[in-house]
């Protein structure tokens, strides 16, 4: 029951923030108001040349990057939830494109399988425990270098996803043996991906 509640109250929050971000954005971009997802000013997405129907209005545009949300993104292009035993509240394993990944957003962990499991295993060996300080300068999207920060240790809000600037993410997907490319048009809200398979 407790899960549940911390759930919700994070997935309201999730969304009052997404209004925020949205509002701010509209007035001092200007940004056009296009279609996409389930609000007028949701960025699209576009994979190999078709609009996706998804939901897309926990993305945004900004002048200088596109953030987008790691397993929303990931499922939008065919991932798919695999059992693990790593799986638990906040940790999913999810297999894309052959490779099987752990997305642990509470610690902004984005990492293979095995990388991960390693790394719970390093860290029980020297007495250590998974934190936030012991994450940030791991995994395909390390915390340390993001531009998107919405988990800081100034809330006490604990985001269940993570958030990745389009650049950085194409560059993690790519260091993973994916052959995409991630861009963004600021003037028309859109996301273009191309995924060689």
């Amino acid at each position: 029951m407790k899960k549940l509640v911390v759930f919700i109250l994070v997935t309201v929050m999730l969304v009052a923030f997404t209004s925020c971000t949205k509002q701010k954005n509209d007035s001092s971009n200007n940004a056009p108001l296009v279609g996409g997802g389930n609000t007028p000013n949701a960025p699209t997405l576009i994979l190999n040349g078709k609009q996706l129907d998804v939901y897309t209005s926990h993305y945004n545009v900004t002048e200088e990057y596109a953030s987008i949300p790691l397993s929303a993104f990931l499922q939008s292009l065919g991932a798919e939830y695999a059992d693990s035993p790593m799986n638990e509240y906040g940790v999913q394993c999810y297999s894309f494109m052959d490779n099987r990944y752990i997305i642990n957003g509470r610690m902004h962990l984005f990492m293979f399988e095995e990388d991960y499991k390693a790394f719970l295993k390093e860290l029980n060996d020297t007495g250590k425990k998974l934190s936030k300080e012991t994450a940030s300068e791991r995994g395909l999207l390390p915390k340390n270098q993001s531009k998107v920060l919405l988990n800081t240790d100034e809330t006490n809000i604990e985001y269940t996803e993570i958030w990745s600037d389009h650049e950085s993410l194409m560059n993690a997907l790519r260091e993973s043996g994916i052959d995409i490319t991630i861009e963004y048009d600021f003037e028309t809200r859109a996301i273009t991906v191309t995924l060689k398979e």
